[in-house]
């Protein structure tokens, strides 16, 4: 962890190389940097503290003329630093602190801000390690729409009112704020919040306060419970089915192919989008804003789902941490963001790879049906064939 009272950085100058010596930290939104000046030319700079994606891609702004230093080849990360300190605002940004808990011990601080949902909610994540070691008091800083999956053992929630699509944004206001409630804590430590963490640091139920399906719901008889996940602005676009228009038409396609093999299906569609369209046995659970109350009635149909279907992306992480199976439809673009979008619901590999399932995003509607009803029949068989008793198989061993 960063001892944010007593800061150092491993920087070097990009006009001279001389060293950067750290002379505070400056937390403006999403970004986590260090003030730092150059020994040699004496420079001004802000760079990435080692949190989040800065871990991996640290970036170098010259405070003087707002150049970004990108020593790692990761655009994307540096035009969000060069834009935010360009378009820098003093516009008061609200921060509210929610106190739950008393602050006695070293303090960890874990920052959430983004403009990618998936990004905060990973981030998000990082939290219960902190809460399982037992020796520090943790406080979060995120957004509104994050709010209500901080789990217990949060001392303190910083809610900062920041949509999602200004998550970049620069905030003088806000960097004091956070400033000032910084300085009430004697031991501050900045989490080194890794942008991906490891399935089994999540137990997903802390969060949601949902438990996921569990895969002995599955050999019961009976309803197959399936759910569509919807987004309007990344579509599943079957080869030949002409878009936006046409994912309505392959989702009712896929669901009517799957009926044939699963006549007691329960299918549904959820996610962010206008409801409407659909066959009336499927239910329409979009919204384009959905409440608080909304998230939470997803939540509950995720872990009810033996399985959830959908493209690629950010959608993906809660349905898939809580649904019993995942078929995700990964476009040819999305090839290099492989598994970023995926929380497994288990720990034997040979059991997630028979549940978790990616596909093309052109496969055809029928195709798609067949693979998943052949999922949703054989996973009992599969479940049996590959249990066993541990105790024997270490007597056998022996």
């Amino acid at each position: 962890m960063i001892a944010l009272n007593n800061l150092n950085i491993e920087a070097t100058c990009p006009i001279c190389a001389a060293l950067l010596r750290a002379t505070g930290w400056y937390m403006p939104g999403m970004r986590i940097l260090a003030r730092a000046q150059c020994a040699g030319c004496r420079r001004d700079f802000f760079v990435d503290l080692p949190a989040g994606q800065g871990l991996h891609s640290p970036m170098i702004l010259d405070r003087a003329t707002g150049a970004v230093h990108d020593r790692v080849g990761v655009a994307w990360f540096a035009d969000w630093l060069r834009i935010s300190f360009r378009e820098r605002t003093g516009t008061t940004t609200a921060l509210t602190i929610d106190r739950r808990l008393p602050i006695t011990r070293t303090a960890v601080l874990i920052n959430c801000l983004d403009t990618l949902y998936g990004h905060a909610l990973l981030k998000l994540f990082s939290v219960q390690q902190y809460l399982d070691a037992g020796e520090f008091d943790v406080i979060l800083i995120v957004q509104p729409f994050l709010a209500s999956l901080v789990p217990k053992g949060v001392a303190e929630t910083w809610l900062v009112d920041l949509p999602l699509p200004d998550g970049i944004r620069w905030s003088d206001s806000l960097a004091e704020a956070i400033a000032t409630q910084s300085a009430r804590i004697e031991d501050l430590r900045l989490a080194p919040v890794h942008p991906h963490p490891h399935a089994s640091i999540v137990s997903i139920e802390r969060f949601s306060s949902v438990p996921p399906f569990a895969t002995n719901q599955w050999h019961a008889e009976g309803t197959k419970k399936v759910t569509f996940i919807w987004r309007d602005d990344r579509i599943w676009s079957p080869a030949g089915w002409l878009a936006p228009r046409g994912q309505v038409k392959a989702v009712a396609a896929f669901f009517v192919a799957l009926r044939r093999e699963q006549p007691h299906l329960d299918a549904a569609v959820a996610g962010l989008g206008t409801s409407g369209g659909l066959p009336d046995w499927i239910a329409d659970k979009r919204f384009a804003r959905p409440s608080e109350n909304v998230e939470r009635d997803w939540l509950r149909l995720y872990a009810d789902s033996h399985a959830v279907i959908g493209v690629h992306g950010s959608n993906m992480i809660l349905p898939s941490a809580h649904a019993g199976s995942v078929f995700e439809l990964l476009p040819d673009s999305r090839q290099g963001n492989f598994l970023q979008d995926i929380l497994f619901n288990g720990t034997d590999p040979r059991d997630l790879l028979f549940r978790y399932r990616f596909v093309p995003d052109d496969i055809a509607p029928a195709r798609l049906a067949r693979l998943v009803a052949f999922v949703l029949a054989r996973y009992p068989d599969f479940d049996r064939l590959m249990s066993f008793d541990a105790g024997h198989d270490r007597d056998v061993r022996a």
